[in-house]
C-alpha cells in the first residue's frame, strides 16, 4: 500500500515490453544504428512527444557522463587469464552437463526399447483393426452366404423381394437359425 492507502498495480507486462522496445530504439537512435526509416519515425516522435525527448535527454546525459570517465587499459596477460578461466568453467559445466558411464547408455537403451515396444503396439492395432474392417464386412453377409446355395437355385430377385415381404425369411429354419 502507498501511503495514500491505494493499492500499487503490479505491472502491466505489455507496458513493460512497450517500454523496453523504446528504450531499445532510442538507444540504438544515439548509437547512429538505426535505419533512415525508424531514425525518421524517432525524429517524428520526438518532435510530438515531451516524454520522449525527455527520456533521450537522460540517455544522452548518461552517454556523456560515460565519456567523461577515464579509459583505463587492461593488459594483455588480464585478458588472456580472463578468457581461460571462462574456458575451464565452461569445460567444467559441459562435464557436469553430459551423463557418463552405464547410466547414460542405460538410458539410452531405455529409450530405445521404449520406442520399440510403442511402435511394435501401434502395428498391432493398426493390423488388427484391418483386419477387423473386413471382418466385419464378411460378418454382416453371413445370412446371405449362408444361403447362397438356395439362392442359386432362384431365377430372379424379385421373387427373392415377395417372400421376403411375406415374411418367409423371418420363420426359423429347421437347423434352429
Amino acid at each position: 500500500m502507498t501511503t495514500d492507502d491505494r493499492p500499487i498495480d503490479p505491472p502491466d507486462d505489455a507496458a513493460e515490453t512497450a517500454v523496453d522496445a523504446e528504450h531499445d530504439d532510442l538507444v540504438a537512435y544515439l548509437d547512429g544504428e538505426l535505419s533512415t526509416e525508424d531514425t525518421a519515425r524517432i525524429d517524428r516522435r520526438l518532435t510530438e512527444e515531451p516524454r520522449l525527448r525527455q527520456r533521450l535527454a537522460t540517455l544522452q546525459q548518461s552517454w556523456d557522463l560515460l565519456e567523461a570517465l577515464p579509459r583505463s587499459s587492461v593488459a594483455e596477460s588480464f585478458t588472456r587469464s580472463t578468457l581461460e578461466m571462462v574456458a575451464l568453467s565452461a569445460q567444467h559445466e559441459l562435464a557436469q552437463a553430459r551423463p557418463t558411464g552405464r547410466r547414460s547408455r542405460r538410458g539410452g537403451w531405455l529409450l530405445i526399447g521404449s520406442l520399440a515396444v510403442a511402435a511394435s503396439f501401434a502395428g498391432f492395432l493398426a493390423v488388427r483393426y484391418r483386419l477387423d474392417q473386413s471382418n466385419r464386412k464378411l460378418i454382416d453377409d453371413l445370412p446371405v452366404i449362408e444361403r447362397v446355395d438356395l439362392y442359386r437355385n432362384v431365377g430372379d430377385i424379385e421373387f427373392l423381394v415377395r417372400l421376403s415381404e411375406e415374411g418367409l425369411f423371418d420363420a426359423p429354419t429347421a437347423d434352429g437359425e
